[in-house]
């Protein structure tokens, strides 16, 4: 079957693809815009540090905080309260026996859910946290805790 508005179609000549061409100089300008923004850091494209790590030490077996971290703890409230796009990441461990990794995993699990319901009781959304519980794989000492990372 002869198709007329193919037909037509096929006939006509294809235009040539277009070259976009810089201007002489251009390309070095951009070059040099882009090194001096690598070199100047990120505070000039706008970005801002994340505070350091915090980290809550916990008592041998113990899911609960000690008192002493509880004022480490309002103050990291305060820092999330004061700024809504920062997230944390609470990282737990706790020290392992080699024949019960299970349940060091299980009271990392309970230290960094202590951690997490103590910001929300604070008034944090429990949303802008993760949870990871890492059992007997704490790298550096001390191996009972729970490092917070905020992260933006």
């Amino acid at each position: 079957m002869f198709d007329r508005i193919s037909a037509t179609v096929a006939e006509q000549p294809s235009a040539a693809p277009r070259r976009r061409c810089l201007r002489p100089g251009a390309a070095a300008r951009a070059a040099a815009v882009v090194a001096a923004l690598l070199l100047a850091g990120p505070e000039a494209a706008g970005a801002v540090d994340s505070p350091p790590p915090v980290t809550i030490s916990f008592a041998e077996g113990s899911p609960e905080i000690p008192d002493s971290a509880k004022s480490i703890l309002d103050e990291m409230a305060g820092r999330l309260a004061a700024d809504q796009a920062m997230r944390v990441q609470l990282l737990a461990y706790a020290r392992d026996k080699p024949d019960d990794a299970s349940r060091a995993r299980r009271l990392s699990l309970s230290r960094a859910l202590a951690v997490r319901a103590y910001l929300i009781a604070r008034g944090l959304a429990g949303t802008r946290m993760d949870v990871r519980a890492l059992g007997g794989a704490a790298p550096g000492a001390p191996a009972d805790r729970v490092d917070i990372v905020p992260q933006r």
